[in-house]
């Protein structure tokens, strides 16, 4: 799977944990990554998953200790579902 697939993969994940959320707590949530996924295309025109990650640590600082518990909580459960979806795969391969 090419870089720009798997990022892309690793963002539909995101997108889905968000779904999760109940709409009246989503938006700064989805605030966090939309400034992450932007300042992460600005600087890497490949997408890179572990410069989404770090842009993240550091944009996240400047939200409530809520939403970045939040925000980090569906970070590491979209991560964990693109990690055990691309396993499945390697293992139907």
């Amino acid at each position: 799977m090419g870089n720009m697939e798997s990022y892309a993969k690793f963002l539909s994940e995101i997108d889905e944990v968000i779904k999760k959320v109940p709409q009246e707590e989503r938006e700064p949530i989805k605030r966090i990554f939309f400034e992450t996924w932007n300042k992460t295309f600005q600087q890497n025109p490949k997408d890179s998953i572990s410069q989404f990650i770090e842009n993240f640590q550091e944009l996240k600082e400047s939200f409530s200790f809520l939403e970045k518990y939040m925000a980090t909580k569906l970070l590491a459960e979209a991560f964990t579902n693109y990690i055990f979806e691309n396993k499945k795969e390697e293992v139907k391969a």
